[in-house]
């Protein structure tokens, strides 16, 4: 998610690096989370913060190897 995001925003807008990688992280903490939230409302499956910890924080290698590689 992190690498497609990133990717995009890159192509994007090139000359605001720093900006894009922030909306870039907002989006991904938002989805991460609202997956969490989604099982939590409708009982189904399972409701773990930790998750969207680990899903912010994939977001982040995805987001650290677009801005390596550029």
């Amino acid at each position: 998610m992190g690498l497609v995001l990133q990717g995009l925003l890159v192509w994007q807008l090139p000359a605001y690096i720093i900006i894009g990688s922030v909306i870039v992280f907002i989006i991904i903490s938002a989805i991460s989370y609202a997956f969490e939230l989604t099982s939590l409302i409708i009982k189904r499956g399972h409701h773990d913060i930790l998750d969207a910890v680990a899903g912010a924080v994939g977001g982040l290698v995805g987001m650290a190897i677009i801005l390596i590689v550029r």
